[in-house]
């Protein structure tokens, strides 16, 4: 799969708002060692989590994966993804679970993302025909390079 090196926008959804509305976010880590990400709120009944995914690998809870699925219910409330020497770009978009199948990116979903400094705030919306940005709620902080020591 052919990765984007900018966000996807879900078109549909952010002209119906009158607001981006984002399906895949694309973030520049170059100049970041880890980032924190911490769930905030989930209002579904249906599972609801984040997919991350960098170009080269994260050490997430002590694991090396190339990307990684965070669940709101079996995820810390706050977890440590550690950037490898030489990652670009980090990959993220919400995920839901129904009981019939996990679902990503429908024309009806989508995150509002809220950004500052190195803070960015995720509000989804998993699918439906009215959407609702309370679904999931979470923060990713980027933390900067720390400068090596000499």
């Amino acid at each position: 799969m052919k990765m984007p090196v900018k966000k996807v926008v879900n078109s549909q959804l952010s002209m119906k708002y009158g607001m981006t509305v984002v399906l895949w976010d694309v973030i520049d880590i170059r100049h970041a060692d880890y980032a924190k990400l911490c769930f905030l709120g989930v209002n579904s009944k249906w599972r609801q989590g984040v997919w991350v995914k960098s170009n080269a690998s994260i050490l997430v809870e002590g694991q090396t994966c190339s990307s990684v699925s965070l669940w709101f219910d079996t995820a810390p409330p706050c977890v440590v993804l550690t950037f490898e020497p030489g990652a670009e770009f980090l990959h993220l978009y919400n995920i839901w679970e129904t009981p019939y199948a996990q679902g990503s990116q429908s024309r009806t979903s989508g995150m509002i993302i809220e950004e500052s400094e190195n803070l960015r705030t995720y509000h989804c919306t998993d699918f439906g025909e009215d959407a609702d940005f309370t679904r999931l709620v979470f923060q990713l902080e980027l933390c900067p390079l720390r400068p090596i020591a000499g």
